[in-house]
């Protein structure tokens, strides 16, 4: 079966390379004969992340390039597109495209339908508020990152859902190994310049156990607003070396604001913690609700208060890290990995 994988980004994007490379393997075993197209490069993420700029010429080029990938939708048995072919271009120029789609199937990990209802310019909503709606419409499935965008796809309309989390491949992650621990426990967080933001409301408190000695902060991923502090530990993220940074934690955090964008995200950050055997602190926001069993696997925080007695009662006890991150183990093995995802998959890809 020929299978057309369109995603936003390359490798550096995480919801592509999670979503839909490291499924690649696995799927050409079971007899999928796959092409694959970005949208963007790695050199524009590169320079959206460092610089905070988007290229103009690479976004041209990026247009063009999935222009000729779009022309070849016919050619295949199964498109599975991430959400959308063209940022901020209306339906009706995808539709030309999606509707030669023998089938076609729809992802999903972040709510991007409220980008175009939220806009500021009425033009734009106007234009494209209904666009995810008419794409899911047109979609013979929609696998989705958590419930949140699968009951936004339901209310479109969509013919068939598989709520399918973002996941890790235990290949990747292997069984933590304990190590006997030197100085204070480190509270760790993973993610990307777009959204240390999550990171600002409890940074005082951050800083005060770094500062009190209790603690020990390391930030994988993060840009320059957190790197330029001399208390924080600033690590650049590689796909290389993500799950050995993520394995030196003792706790894993995953601050949100409580708004509609972020009940859409997937909790991947969680899910990473968790398959290295790590306890984790976590707004109760979206779908962190669901992977966080308070007490068993870790703790919800709210407001700044709730999070440094949160985390003050796991720095002060080493057995419940080390228990909360045996659960947290024993839950990602069970389901949340590409095992056991897999076949989910395979039967929404192939129709079955």
């Amino acid at each position: 079966m020929r299978l057309l994988m369109l995603t936003k980004y390359g490798r550096k994007g995480a919801s592509s390379r999670l979503r839909f490379m490291q499924y690649q393997d696995e799927l050409t075993r079971h007899g999928f004969e796959i092409t694959f197209g970005s949208l963007f490069s790695d050199e524009y993420l590169n320079g959206l992340y460092h610089f905070g700029r988007r290229s103009h010429s690479e976004m041209a080029n990026a247009a063009l390039h999935r222009l000729m990938q779009a022309i070849t939708i016919s050619e295949y048995d199964v498109v599975w597109l991430e959400g959308e072919l063209w940022p901020w271009l209306p339906s009706a120029f995808e539709q030309v495209f999606l509707r030669s789609a023998r089938r076609l199937v729809v992802d999903f990990d972040d709510a991007i339908f409220h980008r175009y209802e939220w806009h500021s310019s009425s033009f734009l909503r106007a234009m494209l508020k209904g666009k995810i709606k008419k794409t899911i419409g047109s979609a013979d499935a929609v696998t989705a990152g958590n419930g949140y965008l699968a009951d936004f796809a339901r209310k479109a309309g969509a013919r068939r859902i598989e709520d399918v989390p973002t996941v890790v491949d235990l290949i990747k992650y292997p069984a933590p190994v304990a190590y006997p621990s030197v100085g204070p426990p480190i509270i760790g967080w993973i993610g990307t310049p777009a959204t240390e933001h999550y990171l600002q409301p409890i940074y005082s408190v951050l800083s005060y156990l770094q500062q009190s000695g209790r603690a020990k902060i390391t930030l994988v991923g993060a840009g320059s607003r957190f790197a330029q502090h001399s208390q924080i530990n600033s690590v650049k993220w590689t796909e290389e070396t993500e799950v050995a940074e993520v394995s030196k934690f003792d706790i894993g955090i995953m601050p949100l604001s409580d708004d509609p964008w972020s009940r859409g995200k997937s909790g991947f950050k969680i899910v990473q913690y968790m398959a290295c055997g790590k306890p984790v602190v976590a707004s109760p926001v979206g779908v962190n609700l669901t992977l966080v069993e308070p007490g068993i696997t870790g703790w919800l925080a709210d407001t700044p208060d709730d999070w440094k007695h949160r985390l003050i009662q796991l720095l002060d006890d080493g057995v419940a890290r080390r228990l909360m991150g045996e659960n947290s183990r024993h839950v990602v093995e069970t389901a949340y990995n590409v095992q056991v995802q897999l076949p989910r998959l395979l039967s929404v890809l192939s129709g079955r």
